[in-house]
């Protein structure tokens, strides 16, 4: 008999966020944070203690959110 208990987050370490934060950072849908990664814009990586988890360092999406502010679509060419 399985049992319904509440599945426990792990602790997120300071200055990353999960893709559902990165989404909610950046006011896009957490589709569009894939999408980005995807295509190299920004860089996520597996978590440690759950591979299932992907962390985004704050500071990459803070640049990458001002650049979008300041009409920078893309970082590349």
């Amino acid at each position: 008999m399985s049992q319904n208990r509440p599945r426990k987050e792990p602790e997120i370490p300071a200055g990353k966020l999960s893709l559902q934060g990165a989404a909610e950072f950046l006011g896009v849908s957490r589709h569009k944070v894939a999408r980005l990664v995807k295509k190299g814009t920004i860089k996520g990586e597996r978590f440690d203690l759950d591979e299932r988890v992907v962390l985004f360092d704050v500071g990459d999406l803070r640049h990458l959110k001002e650049g979008r502010a300041n009409g920078s679509r893309h970082s590349g060419s």
